[in-house]
């Protein structure tokens, strides 16, 4: 994700560069524009990081209750077998 975002960021850069042709460089506006952008781009990596973490965790709670189910399911057919037997 953080390598689509660099490259989506360089097409733009490259893109402004073409259309502005031989000028002779960036004008203000560019340079103001690529800096949103930056910011943008910065920000988005941000929430993209956040949200893998809150997949991290909701992934680890899963396990977490993944196994709490199977020692259930144990103890539940362990006492059922022990309930035979009397």
């Amino acid at each position: 994700m953080k390598k689509s975002m660099s490259l989506m960021l360089g097409a733009l850069l490259m893109g402004g560069l073409l259309a502005s042709g031989c000028s002779s460089g960036l004008s203000e506006d560019d340079l103001k524009q690529l800096d949103e952008l930056k910011a943008e781009v910065t920000s988005l990596e941000r929430q993209v990081q956040d949200l893998e973490s809150q997949k991290s965790a909701l992934q680890q709670s899963i396990a977490d209750k993944d196994a709490q189910l199977k020692k259930c399911a144990e103890d539940k057919a362990l006492t059922e077998q022990r309930a035979k037997g009397m």
